[in-house]
């Protein structure tokens, strides 16, 4: 059993002051709620798709071994997963930022007429702050069969996305260390790590510089990771490399443009503009031989998976998003090709959303118009009429 602690919260001070200048602030605050209105909505839908927090120093992790009736306490856990045997668990340090004075202090080795007066002095905070300096962030596997942990990546950075596959014994995570190591410009651009039961390290598996990554692009911090059933691919998403803006560039001026041929509403862009700057697009990694795979893109930004080792489902309702001013929305659908990306449409304008059958052998259509069902080999494109021979009323 395992459990990750929740940071402490600061208790505010002078309580009743606060309380004081709430009540003095009420006054002005009904005055300007009105003005308020529209900013709040707006933060509220932005919230939705928020950019990335700021790293967050981690916090006690305890596991428990309930048969033997012991625990054991690791400290600095941002997250944690588990395999679903239960064998392994996962779990990523971060460490709180010290400051440059601070981190030269604890790692100056003192003199001895200085250590004996640390050791009367110093209180448990000052001794847990040394003991976070030594440690090195990065993902660790804990055994239970052991009741040890080993590293198998390390490095200052974020760790996102502590996956497992289905059997245990493979595990990926998406990290920004190697850009931070390279004091890159943009050190939110993240890397896949891949590591197996049997290796002693975690190793890349896929960056911006991957063969079959689309130029500019990099696997995305915002979309979690999965493995397929069979552990035979691993799956992710990217998306394009913001642009830093320089640092001397002149302020942009702010222009609203709207034309009546816009996919969207001026209001309905305003609204999404924090979720569409953090859409990713689906990808598969072969694990065999590591061949990386673009399936989805911005044509076809939509693409669904499930156990078919050959083809996913793409849809797009790009072509027919300025109809929902007026009519619903429509939907195109494709054959996508896991092994190269290819897409083939079997499905165009569609009034209903397309379904993929479990196995992915076909899609399965509605037929508004001619109150019809229709299938879709994924193979061949084969058309085939499921209902027309039923009689009806």
């Amino acid at each position: 059993l395992a459990a990750l602690l929740e940071p402490v919260k600061e208790i505010k001070k002078d309580a009743k002051k606060d309380d004081a200048v709430k009540a003095d602030s009420d006054v002005d605050s009904k005055e300007s709620m009105e003005s308020e209105i529209d900013e709040d909505q707006q933060m509220t839908l932005a919230g939705v798709g928020s950019a990335t927090k700021k790293k967050e120093p981690g916090t006690e992790l305890l596991v428990w071994d309930l048969a033997n009736k012991q625990k054991t306490s690791i400290q600095d856990v941002a997250d944690m997963s588990w395999n679903k045997p239960g064998t392994m668990l996962a779990y990523s340090i971060s460490l709180k930022d010290l400051p440059k004075d601070t981190t030269k202090d604890v790692a100056k080795e003192p003199s001895k007429d200085q250590s004996q007066e640390i050791a009367k002095t110093e209180n448990n905070t000052t001794n847990e702050k040394a003991k976070s300096a030594t440690q090195v962030e990065g993902v660790y596997i804990w055994s239970s069969e052991s009741k040890s942990s080993k590293a198998i990546l390390t490095g200052a950075g974020s760790y996102k996305y502590l996956r497992f596959d289905d059997a245990g014994q493979q595990f990926a995570v998406l990290s920004n260390r190697d850009e931070l190591a390279k004091k890159a410009k943009d050190p939110q651009v993240y890397s896949l790590f891949y590591w197996r039961a049997d290796a002693p390290q975690a190793k890349l598996l896929v960056n911006a510089e991957s063969n079959g990554m689309t130029k500019a692009w990099a696997p995305s911090e915002h979309a979690d990771l999965n493995f397929s059933k069979d552990g035979q691919r691993l799956f992710l998403s990217t998306a394009e490399v913001a642009i830093a803006p320089a640092k001397n560039a002149p302020e942009a001026v702010k222009v609203d443009l709207w034309h009546w041929k816009d996919p969207e509403l001026q209001s309905m862009q305003k609204a999404n503009a924090e979720r569409d700057k953090q859409r990713s697009y689906r990808a598969v990694v072969h694990l065999a031989d590591g061949k990386f795979v673009q399936l989805a893109n911005k044509l076809i930004p939509q693409v669904m998976i499930n156990d078919n080792a050959q083809f996913a489902m793409g849809i797009s309702t790009l072509p027919y998003r300025h109809l929902m001013s007026w009519d619903s929305l429509h939907y195109d659908a494709y054959a996508v090709d896991l092994q190269n990306g290819q897409a083939k449409m079997l499905i165009e304008k569609s009034r209903f959303m397309p379904q993929f059958s479990p196995a992915g052998k076909y899609l399965v259509q509605f037929d508004a118009d001619k109150s019809v069902w229709w299938s879709y080999s994924t193979i061949d494109g084969k058309k085939t009429n499921l209902t027309g021979h039923i009689k009806t009323r």
